[in-house]
């Protein structure tokens, strides 16, 4: 059964209302999100802002994400060209290609693979990651990773939490573990898209994204805030 057209307008002006209280509480909205997968381009598409990074649309397994990160100099590192591989060398890839359909895979460095998912072709994907590598604001990067999925490991965790970047955020599925960083997500799902209004329900997204500050929502205290910031994030 389709939705009525007051429906609609209801739905678009909350989407609206929403977007313009989390744009305005987090000004400026500046920042450059490194995501191992669509999770970070998620907060830009809904927040429609112009996207910062070119870790839009695209995933890395947790080894080389977490590789990616301890390079001595990003930006350079980010500069190298795409070389184009056929194979990954994780055989959790190889099978989703075969079930979604052989989208574009590259490395960097010789050594770090990006699979370009969300990507027609080569072509591009290598045109949008230009294009978008040259709007990263080099001085507001934000970093996340995900612990639960992709090959994470605790190891994994402990080199993210060694990274020297003040703002970074590392989540998965319960219980909680011990890192400061790291935030233990009810309803937990492997897709990046939809953890952006589930991580809301479990921490201040926006005072993150702003200070790199993880404020987790514990307690009967914290009951009208997290249902505020939940809701916004959920009518987008």
């Amino acid at each position: 059964m389709s939705e009525s057209p007051s429906s609609n307008v209801v739905q678009r002006l909350r989407r609206h209302l929403a977007r313009v209280i989390l744009r305005a509480a987090m000004k400026p909205n500046d920042f450059s999100i490194i995501a191992n997968d669509c999770w970070g381009g998620e907060i830009y598409r809904r927040l429609k802002l112009p996207y910062r990074t070119p870790f839009v649309g695209l995933y890395l397994m947790t080894p080389c994400f977490v590789r990616m990160l301890e390079q001595k100099d990003l930006r350079a590192f980010l500069a190298q060209p795409l070389k184009w591989i056929e194979h990954s060398r994780y055989e959790s890839v190889g099978r989703e290609k075969r079930q979604m359909g052989n989208y574009p895979s590259a490395l960097l460095g010789g050594e770090i693979e990006v699979h370009f998912m969300h990507y027609r072709s080569r072509e591009e994907a290598a045109e949008k990651w230009s294009r978008r590598l040259a709007r990263v604001n080099w001085d507001n990067l934000i970093f996340k990773m995900d612990y639960s999925k992709d090959l994470a490991t605790e190891e994994h965790l402990k080199r993210f939490e060694a990274l020297a970047w003040q703002k970074k955020l590392a989540f998965g599925q319960p219980p909680s573990v011990s890192f400061p960083h790291a935030v233990a997500v009810p309803n937990y799902t492997t897709h990046g898209v939809d953890m952006v209004r589930r991580v809301a329900q479990a921490m201040d997204l926006v005072r993150w994204l702003q200070t790199g500050e993880i404020c987790r929502f514990n307690g009967e205290g914290f009951f009208w805030r997290r249902r505020l910031h939940a809701s916004l994030w959920q009518w987008l």
